[in-house]
């Protein structure tokens, strides 16, 4: 393959396979001779999904620890893009390209009640706001 390695980090609540294999993604960027690297972040998809809160606490250093040395390029969506932006900013050395999206001003605010809201629906698998019912149906 050429150009540089490119690393592709999934959304809250989804995983690799859903977000960049299911609509072709991976195979688009693989078609012009990029090497994929999937990634699911820890507690979705193939990932270990451990129940405390504080194994969380370094999800950052996991995806880091998946990449390999050399500088790759990296895709992310929501969740995906906030992590790749936080560790391009801390490890520019071992990033080329980001391309991010599904992010907005909560990259920036942190809201307490929203992410009460999210945290419910995820949890009991119900929710009136549309946005949040997206969440709740997930698998």
């Amino acid at each position: 393959m050429t150009g540089p390695q490119v690393a592709l980090v999934h959304g809250f609540g989804t995983s690799f396979e859903e977000t960049w294999v299911g609509n072709g993604w991976a195979a688009l960027l693989e078609d012009a001779d990029r090497t994929v690297i999937g990634i699911d972040l820890l507690g979705h998809g193939t990932a270990e999904k451990p129940v405390e809160p504080d194994d969380y606490r370094n999800l950052e250093q996991l995806v880091l620890n998946v990449l390999p040395p050399e500088p790759v390029d990296g895709i992310g969506f929501s969740m995906g893009a906030q992590v790749l932006l936080w560790l391009a900013a801390h490890h520019p050395d071992r990033f080329g390209r980001l391309v991010v999206s599904g992010i907005g001003r909560n990259l920036f605010e942190s809201d307490v009640e929203r992410r009460s809201k999210l945290v419910e629906a995820v949890r009991t698998g119900v929710s009136v706001i549309p946005e949040l019912r997206y969440f709740a149906q997930l698998p």
